[in-house]
């Protein structure tokens, strides 16, 4: 399944993350012993859009609770600037205003499953 197209574009700083993936373990002897947590480290991405049409809005919400089960279902999303097609899920619900008439303020978190 593939996130909608939308005729809004996410303003910049599009902000990424990296999953902390070591365990770090303190001992008496004042050293700190490390190991990977993980066979890979997932990102996660904090997408904006200001002044979102009220049809993309109802697009994206509708994608949202009926497409992926009210962000459980995984999906291919690209990045706006590397265009790299990444499987990633909502992190969690999205978060909106309405700070104009018809023009929407959104807010998704989303991380690589």
């Amino acid at each position: 399944m593939d996130f909608p197209t939308l005729t809004a574009q996410p303003i910049y700083p599009l902000s990424q993350q990296r999953e902390d993936a070591v365990i770090r373990n303190s001992s008496e002897s004042g050293y700190v012993l490390t190991r990977p947590r993980f066979t890979r480290s997932r990102r996660s991405f904090d997408v904006v859009y200001n002044g979102m049409s009220s049809g993309d809005f109802i697009t994206l919400e509708d994608f949202y609770v009926n497409s992926c089960g009210n962000g459980s279902a995984m999906f291919n999303w690209t990045h706006p600037e590397t265009l790299e097609v990444l499987t990633v899920r909502f992190k969690e619900p999205i978060s909106s205003s309405l700070p104009i008439p018809n023009r929407y303020s959104v807010q998704m978190k989303l991380e690589e499953v």
